[in-house]
Parts: structure tokens; C-alpha cells; sequence
């Protein structure tokens, strides 16, 4: 059976990874399953969330899997290693792009169902 797994992204537009994660103004979270992207959708930051949240900036990211970046300080690396989230460095700045290069590299078992 293959896992619906979901991907964030930081961006400030929903189009580009954000160079800076901790600063970016949301996420766009693609939702895969089988090789395939199913969904994507922008979260956006709001300041009333991070405030209430216990996850505070990552809030965005409580339901994901795995997040796609280009750069990460290790504070954030390591506060997303503690929510069990994985990271991947993108050299890509192109969010369809980058999530395109990631799905190319999942190995061909994982996209074929059984059925």
C-alpha cells in the first residue's frame, strides 16, 4: 500500500522556495501519493497562529512530512528532526521544479500500487 505523504515548501509567493525558511511568509504544501502530486495548497504565516501554537512558526507544517529547502540553520534543522520531519536540500528555486526533481527521485517500487 503506498503512504500519502505531504511536503512543504517555504515561499513568500507560492511560486519560489523561499531563500530564508525561518523568515519565509508561508508554506506550499503538496500532497503525493504514488508518485503523483494530488493537492497543493499555500499556507500562509499569521502571526495570531504562531502565537497560540505549540509548534509557534510550524504550525504550518504539524500534519507534514518532509520539507524541501534550500538552506536550514541548524537550530530549525534540529527543531524539525524533533517533529520527526525530513529534510531535503534543493539546489531548485522553482517550487514545481524542485517538487519534480523529488519525485524523480523516488525509487520506481514506491510509485507502482498493488493492486
Amino acid at each position: 500500500m503506498i503512504k500519502k505523504i505531504k511536503i512543504a515548501l517555504p515561499t513568500d509567493d507560492g511560486l519560489l522556495i523561499g531563500q530564508k525558511f525561518m523568515g519565509a511568509r508561508g508554506f506550499l504544501v503538496a500532497t503525493v501519493e504514488g508518485g503523483k502530486i494530488l493537492h497543493q495548497e499555500v499556507r500562509w504565516n499569521l502571526i495570531s497562529e504562531i502565537l497560540t501554537s505549540d509548534y509557534g512558526f510550524l504550525y504550518n507544517l504539524e500534519d507534514c512530512d518532509m520539507v524541501i529547502v534550500n538552506e536550514i540553520g541548524g537550530c530549525n534543522r534540529e527543531r524539525l528532526m524533533a517533529l520527526s520531519k525530513k529534510i531535503i536540500r534543493t539546489d531548485q528555486t522553482e517550487i514545481p521544479k524542485a517538487l519534480i526533481q523529488f519525485l524523480d527521485s523516488i525509487p520506481k517500487a514506491h510509485k507502482v500500487s498493488q493492486t
